[in-house]
Parts: C-alpha cells; structure tokens; sequence
C-alpha cells in the first residue's frame, strides 16, 4: 500500500476507544528459527487486525534512552504519551502527540439517557533547549460509555485514545503534556523529549516510524485518519503476545503495524514514478542479534513521494525489547535512506479461569459489602446495573484495590471477605456495629467484656493498642485506641456508643446512656448530696474502663 502523503486536519470526532488486553492466554512460543516461516510481513489485511494489542505495561523500560521511549505520567491520572515526525510545510516538521488514557482514573458522571461521560482536558507545550515554549495547545475532550465500569469480567480495560498535531522547526525539544480530569480536577504529567528531524532536505529521506494496533482504509474523517488511511496509534509500542488457537490447531497470526512516508525519491523520466525497495530488520536488545525480515522490492509510487505500510507477525518473537530499522532503497539513483524505532514484546500470565455472572443471591451479598467500604456514587451505580453489570462492576472495585496486581491473588479482597464472612456469622451480622468496625479496622489486641450489673448494662470496649488498622499514628496519647460497644436496649444487640478514632462516634458521656438506675439515685450512691455538685463525666480517654 503506498501512495503520495498528504497532511490532513479534520474535526475533532468522539473519542475512539477501544479495548487493551490485561489477562491473556497463554500463547506457544516459536522458535527464532520460524520467523523465516511466519515472521513474513505481509501487504495488511487489515480486517483480520484487532486493536487489542496494548499492553498494561510500563514502556520505560523499553530502551532506557527517553528519547527513543514513550512517556508515561505520573499523578493521579494515567496516561502515555508518544510521538512521531513527518515532513511538513515550509520546512517545519510535522508532529503527531498519541495519547493512550485510561478511564479508570476519570470521574464518570452519568448523564439523564444512562450514558456516562467523562470530560478532560489535554495541555500540551513544547519547548525548545532554550526553554522556550514554541508551541501549545489545551484541548477538552469526552469519553463516553454505557457502562461505569472500566475493567470487564474477561480482565481488559477500556482505554481512549487521542491525538494532537503540532509543527516544529527542526530541532531538539520536550513535550510536556498534562491531562486533567475536569469532573475530579485531578490530573497526570508527562514530559517527552525528542528530536523532530529534519526532512525537508533534497536527499533520500524517510520519516519516523508509526507503530500501530490497526491500518485500513478509512470509512469516515476524524483525527486518526491519513492519506485515506485509518491509523489507530499505539503510544506505548509495547505488543502483548497472546493467542487463541483455532479449533481446527492452525496457526493465527497476530500483526502489528508500521505507518511511515519516503521523499525524494527519484522518479521515471517518461513514467513519473519511483521505484523503491524496503529491507526491514529487527534487533534484540538482549543479545544485539540483528535479524533480517523479508525485503518488499519493486514498489512504485507516482512521483517523488509516497508512503508504506508494513503488517508484521510478532506472535514468533520471543519476550524482550527490539529495534525496528526500516532501509529504503530508491532504485533510480541507488540511494539509500534509514529510520528506527524501539517496541517491546510482552508475555502476559494465565488468565484466571472466567468468571461467570453472579447469582442474585451474591449480588446482593456483593452490595451488603459494598454498603460498608465502597462510596454512595459507586452504590447507587451499583443498583443501576443488571446482573452481568453487577459482575463486571465488582471485579474492577476489587483490581482498583490490588495491593499487588502482579500476584494472581487480591489480598486486600481475600482479607475483606474473611472479615465480612466472621463479622456475619459471629458478630451479630455484617452491617451491626460492632460488625462494622472489625470489617474496617480488623482484628481488636485486646478486649474487655463487662458484663451487667445493678448499675450499668453490659458494654465491651476494644482496643487496637498499635493503632487502628496498625497505624501507630492513630493512637491516643495514651497509646490506643478503643471503641465502646453498649448493650443500651439490654436485649443483647451491642450497639457503638463511643470511640476516640477519628469520624467515629464520639460520645464522652456513654456511661449515662448505660445506666441501669435513675442518674440522681447513681450520684447519692456515690455521696454526692444533690445533683448540681460537680461529678465526674466520664473517665480519661486512655483508660474508659474505669469507674
């Protein structure tokens, strides 16, 4: 596929969203000896790709270098940033800003037609060695979706994928590009350096190298299509190799893609068009073994300029970083022009076994849960679901908060259910107090246990003597904390009449609540002649067991 490049500036279209695998299956690894046997680029196909190719991974560590890497944010919000140059006009260089952004850390706000929409804004300067801002651009955009929930129940996340162009002198620069979620007013930086080339010169030249989840022809004009062409970037150039094999054991093939644009190349006096050979090869930062892939010879295009596509089957290569060098050869002058770039290969673990649609009897139970740890906005969300919503939606409420996602198991999960399931059964139920206070800060160091007597009603007091929920930094002066758990109807049910942890009920005068006699017959008991003489309240903080 090639053809004369051409800069297109269209509207801004909704976001295209698509899907980036997190779980996937283990897939056969090939031996290097097979890429001469399927490793064969091949003329795209382009309905057989599938977007699904980003990987949840870190792009920092493919290269070291910054300026051969994508960018990753910090902040609250995530997101990735890369770019590519292309010659452009008047000299300048031709910038195309790829953004992959994640929905999980967007506020998604649900509008009156059941449609959640999340809105941000995307800042982005770039900077010369001067540290002069030579261009910048705040754009907002919208994410929308039917559904809240970002992760599904087959482990991918939803991702949005945006673009920015730019033009540049050539030079040396950093792109420094924040995103804001305009709901939440949180935000994530990233800065970028890079060199925009120059491409302008009257030479062989080729440009920088595009990797891509998906080329075809375009039906519709929006911001990812060029030269006819639907170019769905993938800014963190990282391929995941997973596989389904077919029924019938026959291989399947899974491609990534390389947009980029040759000028000045030497056409045919009597037929205006160029002639041009490309010799792609990769090399393993592993063990810098630099292998050659199949040449594409005899392409043509009319006149000096012209673009290409290349669809490579990387299910072959094994796990690790690589350099992809593209030669361009023009057959009319015998010139020779080169252009690299760096991508990752991944190998994913085994996915889980799939999860299956919950019962109504375990929804429920799953939103008895989410009323003791999860916000109001979740729950409501929650209700609004079907079951299938419901299942997806709790999946990604317990993977937000993995304390280790690379284990196969959710601890903090594990930890909640165990706490839920002894709350329930041996507490007087989950939604109880004193329920509620194990499930969210665990296990009490001590507790002591009074029973009724002439005076009082029966009340027990925990003590989390290393802090709640082992933060030392939450404990009285006195070292502890302690919640007071009341009998006040005296028909067993213990009920939170005091603590001194923080957004807990603070109650100095419990004792009152658990008096079993007329307060006034409580202080002539004590020797106190009449009831405005000064009495003791309550005992120190420190110490509420006392008398």
């Amino acid at each position: 596929m090639n053809g004369n490049p051409e800069r297109h500036r269209t509207g801004e279209p909704e976001v295209i969203g698509y899907y980036s695998r997190i779980a996937c299956l283990v897939c056969l690894l090939i031996a290097w000896s097979a890429w001469t046997t399927h490793g064969q680029e091949q003329e795209p196909a382009v309905t057989e790709a599938d977007p699904n190719t980003a990987a949840e991974a870190d792009s920092t560590g493919a290269g070291g270098d910054p300026l051969l890497v994508p960018a990753n944010s910090t902040g609250e919000v995530d997101f990735s940033v890369d770019v590519s140059g292309f010659r452009g006009e008047e000299g300048q260089t031709y910038l195309e800003f790829y953004f992959l952004c994640r929905p999980s850390g967007f506020t998604l706000e649900e509008k009156d037609d059941g449609v959640y929409v999340a809105t941000f804004e995307i800042d982005l300067s770039i900077i010369d060695e001067q540290d002069n801002a030579v261009f910048q651009s705040v754009q907002q955009r919208e994410y929308q979706t039917d559904r809240p929930v970002t992760i599904t129940r087959r482990g991918e996340e939803r991702v949005v994928l945006e673009q920015i162009a730019a033009g540049v002198a050539p030079g040396t620069y950093r792109a420094k590009a924040i995103v804001t979620d305009l709901n939440s007013r949180r935000s994530g930086e990233a800065e970028k350096p890079f060199v925009a080339q120059p491409l302008d010169a009257a030479e062989l030249s080729v440009s920088d190298l595009q990797f891509s989840t998906l080329i075809q022809q375009a039906q519709e004009q929006n911001r990812f299509t060029k030269n006819g062409l639907l170019v769905l970037p993938n800014p963190l150039r990282i391929f995941e190799k997973w596989i389904e094999m077919p029924e019938d054991g026959s291989y399947k093939p899974r491609n990534l893609f390389l947009y980029f644009e040759m000028y000045n190349l030497t056409p045919d006096s009597a037929t205006n068009e160029a002639t041009y050979d490309i010799y792609p090869s990769v090399t393993s930062h592993a063990n810098e073994m630099t292998f050659p892939l199949p040449p594409k010879q005899n392409r043509k295009v009319s006149g000096s300029d012209g673009l290409d596509v290349i669809a490579l089957d990387y299910m072959t290569f094994p796990e690790g970083i690589y350099t992809l060098e593209i030669k361009v050869r023009d057959a009319q002058a015998g010139t020779e022009a080169t252009s690299s770039s760096v991508f990752e290969i991944v190998q994913p673990p085994a996915p889980p076994p799939p999860a299956t649609v919950l019962t109504e009897d375990q929804a429920k139970r799953g939103r008895r849960q989410l009323a003791i740890i999860a916000s109001k906005r979740e729950r409501e969300l929650y209700d609004n679901l079907d079951l299938e919503g419901k299942t997806e939606f709790l999946i990604a409420f317990w993977r937000m908060r993995d304390p280790t996602p690379e284990t196969p198991e959710n601890e903090s999960m594990m930890v909640f259910n165990e706490r839920f399931s002894y709350a329930d059964y041996q507490l007087g139920g989950a939604e109880s107090d004193r329920g509620s206070v194990f499930i969210r800060y665990g296990q009490p160091e001590e507790i002591e246990r009074h029973d009724s007597d002439n005076i009082m009603k029966s009340y027990q007091i925990w003590y989390y003597t290393e802090g709640v929920q082992g933060d030392p930094s939450r404990t009285t002066e006195g070292g502890r904390h302690f919640f007071v758990f009341g009998d006040r109807r005296n028909i067993g049910r213990y009920e939170l009449v005091h603590s001194s942890a923080r957004g807990e009920l603070y109650n100095p005068y419990w004792r009152q609540d658990l008096l079993l006699i007329d307060e006034s017959q409580l202080l002539e008991h004590r020797g106190y002649d009449t009831p405005t003489q000064s009495r003791p309240l309550s005992a120190p903080e420190t110490d509420p067991g006392k008398p």
